[in-house]
């Protein structure tokens, strides 16, 4: 510990005067020796006597557990640290997995839309589409000497005309301003048939199913004018008082 100045001012004093007499006499009697003792006793216990080498030790120690303390803390706290790293770059590894499986196992959000009329055909992993126009439905059931007629889109229309007139047909007509060509391949009770021609505008191509006679119509007609391309496939069938057409029309981009 640190003496205070009142200490040093007593050392020196105990010194200069035993000092004296002892150079004075050649040396120190056994009385001055005592009260050297006793004034040096008094001194040390008055500013120092608390002090010891016991305490001093355990004043080591107790700094020396204290930075243990603290270096047990830093330990834990980096164990805790790297834990939670460790946690972490689980949780990362997890993330690119769902069910246990790779991200390009699962389908991605769609990314792009078809123009109308158009819809989507198939959907790519990674969220494109492929697109498709829809597929129409044709659905005529006239009666006995009654004409029916539906737009196929792109000024072609389909009239069936069911025992009007004698006639029992399907008339593919083109009410448009340019030219068409149509080609077909179909089967009817009496044979198959595969043939093309064009239609001309406000011309028509016609197909008898009359019964008795062919009967029916079973196949398909590609109808093809600058800018689309439609796929017709019909069904078509005498029924005496009825007639049925049935059918489908998809259109494509010419």
């Amino acid at each position: 510990p640190r003496r205070s100045p009142g200490t040093l001012v007593a050392i020196v004093a105990l010194i200069a005067a035993l000092g004296g007499t002892a150079i004075a006499a050649g040396g120190l009697t056994g009385k001055q020796k005592k009260q050297a003792k006793k004034i040096a006793t008094k001194v040390f216990n008055g500013n120092i006597g608390q002090a010891s080498v016991a305490h001093a030790n355990s004043a080591d120690t107790a700094t020396k557990a204290t930075k243990a303390n603290e270096a047990t803390k830093a330990n834990e706290a980096t164990k805790a640290k790297e834990a939670t790293k460790a946690t972490e770059a689980s949780k990362a590894s997890d993330a690119n997995k769902f069910g246990g499986l790779p991200p390009p196992s699962y389908q991605r959000r769609i990314s792009q839309t078809c123009p109308p009329p158009d819809s989507i055909a198939i959907v790519g992993t990674e969220g494109e589409v492929t697109c498709t126009t829809p597929v129409e439905v044709i659905r005529m059931t006239p009666s006995s000497g009654q004409d029916i007629s539906e737009s196929l889109g792109d000024e072609l229309q389909l009239l069936t005309v069911c025992h009007d007139g004698g006639q029992v047909a399907m008339h593919f007509q083109n009410l448009g301003s340019v030219s068409a060509t149509l080609n077909w391949f179909y089967g009817d009770a009496e044979a198959a048939h595969a043939s093309g021609t064009n239609i001309g505008s406000g011309g028509e191509a016609s197909f008898s199913f009359v019964n008795p006679g062919p009967q029916r119509i079973e196949g398909q007609f590609i109808y093809a004018l600058p800018g689309a391309i439609k796929t017709i496939n019909l069904h078509a069938y005498d029924g005496g008082t009825f007639c049925e057409v049935r059918g489908t029309v998809e259109t494509a981009n010419g």
